[in-house]
């Protein structure tokens, strides 16, 4: 009778070990924070939309997503937060993330280590190109307590190719003023709609004030004049 004890609690420890394990592989990946969540005290949000146009047309059957990492605890001991955030077309979407100073990066695999590639899902199917180097370029992006930030809307575009060859994908992040401005207002439309859940309509209640200054700023932020860039 005791070692079938031993062994149980060297199975449950195997277990627990197992579990722990894979908790900390999926948080070296990114975790997806909730999606249209209401607010909570001190918490922030970021919206992204998504856009897939196939040669055919656009699809609302696709996804794509990139990783949203903290700046945070890159040069001490703290972890930063590392999201994961998935765009669908024609669907903008508001994610709850902690304050903080973030960049866009590739997706992480499973064991941490960053993917090279960009993958996009249209019609059921996958497709992976190169990770866009204007992407990567971004200026870090500041998200202030209780604020919501636009981010813009992830593009995919699928260029018709040659009898029997793949068609050519290209991919790029629209956060003009613009784009983010319409992005907030898509984002109040969808969220109010009476088909929504009662849960998502109370969000978007929560989050008014939040959302009429992220609305104000983009207004300014259209209103300024264009910076100077001389000739060549």
């Amino acid at each position: 009778m005791g070692y079938a004890y031993r062994a149980m609690s060297r199975q449950r420890i195997l277990t627990g070990a197992l579990a722990a394990g894979f908790l900390g592989l999926s948080a070296c990946q990114g975790t997806t924070p909730p999606i249209n969540g209401a607010p909570e005290q001190g918490i922030s949000a970021v919206v992204l939309g998504g856009k897939i146009t196939l040669p055919s047309g656009e699809t609302s059957n696709g996804k794509l997503w990139i990783d949203f990492e903290g700046e945070e605890g890159k040069n001490d001991a703290t972890v930063p937060e590392v999201y994961r955030l998935v765009a669908r077309p024609q669907q903008p979407l508001l994610y709850r993330v902690e304050p903080g100073t973030y960049h866009y990066a590739p997706p992480r695999g499973v064991f941490g280590g960053t993917e090279a590639y960009f993958t996009v899902t249209a019609e059921g199917r996958s497709f992976r190109v190169p990770f866009p180097r204007d992407i990567l370029r971004r200026a870090p992006i500041r998200v202030r307590s209780t604020k919501i930030v636009s981010l813009g809307v992830l593009e995919a575009t699928f260029t018709p190719a040659l009898p029997g060859r793949q068609p050519t994908l290209r991919v790029r992040l629209d956060d003009s003023v613009g784009t983010r401005r319409k992005l907030i207002e898509e984002l109040i439309h969808a969220m109010m709609d009476p088909n929504a859940a009662p849960a998502v309509r109370e969000s978007t209640v929560d989050w008014t004030r939040a959302l009429d200054q992220t609305l104000e700023e983009l207004a300014a932020e259209s209103a300024r004049p264009a910076p100077y860039r001389p000739g060549p």
